[in-house]
């Protein structure tokens, strides 16, 4: 291995072997990181406190006379304001919703 004296030249094996011997250096090196981040991660990770799961009684509401049902929507405006207003509530509660009357306000 000459290629450690500054004006030699270098041939074709000796720098496959520079090549591999950088190369297993710098997986060692990500190897070694990984197992740093391991170790934060180990150390001082999140301490998961338990969830306590609360039993939640969803309220019952029954349909009134003077609502209408789904199948009764013929404009498109008051079905995009149903979907709206469903998608709205199922983001607040993160509970399955269904859509059983609806009933105009103003």
């Amino acid at each position: 291995m000459k290629w450690f004296l500054a004006n030699a030249e270098v041939s074709f094996i000796d720098s496959l072997s520079i090549t591999a011997i950088c190369v297993l250096i710098v997986f060692l090196m990500l190897i070694l990181l990984a197992l740093v981040v391991a170790a934060f991660q180990f150390f001082f990770g999140k301490k998961e406190e338990p969830v306590v799961e609360e039993e939640v009684v969803s309220p019952v509401t029954y349909a009134q006379p003077s609502s209408l049902k789904l199948e009764d929507i013929k404009d498109e405006d008051m079905m995009v304001a149903a979907l709206v207003a469903t998608i709205d509530y199922y983001e607040e509660t993160k509970e399955d919703v269904r859509v059983v009357s609806i009933k105009q306000i103003g």
